[in-house]
Parts: structure tokens; sequence; C-alpha cells
């Protein structure tokens, strides 16, 4: 999964965080954190969320007018409407860094943006924002190793983990997501 590096503004207030890059969840979704930090009051509501596990709705807040660039503040964008999440399905491990690129010679000409540890995956973009997560360029993968992607926010690695014979950690973060909207009385 495409993760980057950006700022997301709101209300004259900006976060630097990780972005997860999904084109397999329609909707985007921000941690609660980072919407309480950028003082964003959102909108009660009620979504169903579909996934690998079954449906389940969740009552988030959803956030609009967010706005989110590259690390350096370029290539801004308006993001859809964006629900709440106490929690995105993603792990620091997943983030690329230089050390992984210097691993695999057909990488070598990606320069990624420098890894900031104390940063969290505080969003992740869905297919709902397409030009958010539309590839710019790619790096096939060679030799069994991982392939690289320029998005608006820069260079990534996907498939950057180590490869071992037993894998204990899996992630699918395949969502669908439908706004539960009350019938208004006629």
């Amino acid at each position: 999964m495409p993760i980057v590096p950006v700022k997301l503004i709101a209300n004259e207030r900006e976060v630097t965080t990780y972005a997860m890059l999904d084109s397999c969840s329609t909707g985007t979704f921000i941690l609660e954190d980072v919407r309480r930090e950028l003082q964003i009051e959102g909108t009660d509501t009620n979504v169903l969320v579909n996934t690998m596990n079954g449906s389940q709705v969740h009552q988030p807040k959803v956030v609009t007018g967010l706005t989110v660039t590259d690390i350096d503040g370029n290539n801004r964008g308006t993001l859809p409407r964006t629900f709440s999440q106490d929690t995105i399905p993603a792990s620091k491990d997943e983030i690329p860094t230089e050390e992984l690129v210097a691993k695999w010679k057909h990488l070598s000409k990606i320069e990624l943006s420098s890894y900031l540890p104390e940063v969290k995956i505080g969003i992740l973009i869905g297919s709902n924002s397409p030009k958010a997560i539309e590839p710019k360029d790619f790096i096939v993968s060679e030799d069994g190793g991982p392939f690289a992607v320029k998005t608006f926010a820069g260079w990534t690695v996907v498939g950057s983990r180590p490869r071992s014979d037993v894998q204990t950690n899996v992630s699918c973060n395949r969502t669908l997501v439908e706004e539960i909207v009350p019938e208004k009385p006629i």
C-alpha cells in the first residue's frame, strides 16, 4: 500500500502526517486525534463499513473542506467528505525508508522524503479522491523486490516489508463505505 508524508490543512491549522493511499477503499478516513488537532468539528453521521470481516455500522464525524498537500506544501488538493476513525489499520513498518531503497538497484533513481519517526499514519485516502491516489510514474519490480510509485506527494515503495517464509501479520484494507442518511420527510 503506498504511504507518503503529507500535510493536512483546515481552519488555518496544519498537521504533518503519513497518508495511506488505498485504491481499494471507497472512503477517506482521518484519525480522530488528527481531526481534533486540526480543530475540525465535523458532523455526527452513521456509516456502514463493509470489510473482509463483514459489515458494521460506525458513528464517526464527517468533515469537509480538508486540504492535503505534499510535505513541502505543494500539489494542493481538496479531499472529499472524510470520516473520523479511532484507528487506521497500518503499521509504521510499512513506511518505506532510504535504507530499503538502497537495497534495490532498480530503485536507485527515486528519492523518498526523509523518514519522520515521530509522525503517525493519520489518514487513509480512498478511491473517492482519485487525484490523490493517481500514480504519476512508476518503476516496476525486479528480482522479487518492491516496486515504486510516484504520487502527488512524491515517491513511495510498495512491497517494502522483508519477505519471509512465515508471514505473521496480514493486512487487508479493502473497505466499502456507505453513509446512512435518514429518509427525509416529504
